[in-house]
């Protein structure tokens, strides 16, 4: 009787740890990549790239421009809703972008969305008479992202093949794959399966001992 008394206390114990440490996983943050540029110009390596939340001026994201032709990428943090910090976003936040402490012209509407992933995600103050898709003031080369083709030419009607020589990155993660950009995104956190297996170990372990 005792023996079955304590497997249903540790069966218990092992049942409310599952679902505690289920709903303690943190929302996914939202990602996004692009160019920023300033009146037509790609904004310069180190320029800040800051993200708020319109209305607070509460900032869930920052980073700087990373490439040459004003290539960047920055992850959005959301905030947590089984602690009583704020750590970010809230679902459905409007956005504000900052080039250099400057309120962008585009985008003009941003929602915070948990795991969405913005590719191609461009930043402009003032006016810009160039492509919005990340072209050089002094170059009419414009990579076909989607295929990592170039489908323009230079000035001097040279094809231009897409090799590893460019500037222009195709997607964060072979910004980051590369070498050339640090990581924005936060270390990773043991997920709930490890967790998970540490205490059915511990609960085994137990059983033994009681049989």
């Amino acid at each position: 009787m005792k023996n079955k008394i304590s497997k249903c206390i540790i069966a218990s114990i092992l049942f409310i740890t599952c679902i505690t440490t289920a709903s303690a996983i943190p929302p996914i943050p939202e990602s996004y990549w692009g160019y920023a540029s300033i009146n037509g110009i790609p904004t310069s390596n180190d320029t800040s790239i800051t993200v708020e939340i319109y209305g607070t001026g509460e900032e869930v994201g920052n980073t700087t421009v990373q490439f040459p032709n004003g290539g960047y990428s920055l992850d959005i943090i959301f905030d947590d809703s089984d602690t009583s910090y704020d750590e970010g976003a809230d679902e459905g936040n409007a956005l504000i972008w900052k080039l250099g402490g400057v309120v962008c012209d585009t985008p003009t509407n941003d929602v915070a969305t948990s795991g969405k992933v913005n590719n191609d995600f461009n930043l402009v103050c003032g006016d810009d008479p160039a492509s919005d898709q990340g072209s050089l003031s002094d170059m009419s080369v414009r990579e076909d992202i989607a295929t990592g083709i170039s489908d323009e030419v230079s000035r001097d009607e040279q094809p231009v093949e897409p090799s590893r020589g460019l500037d222009y990155p195709e997607t964060a993660d072979q910004m980051e794959s590369s070498g050339e950009v640090p990581s924005d995104k936060n270390p990773a956190i043991p997920g709930f399966s490890f967790i998970e297996g540490i205490f059915f170990l511990l609960a085994a372990i137990l059983l033994l001992r009681i049989n």
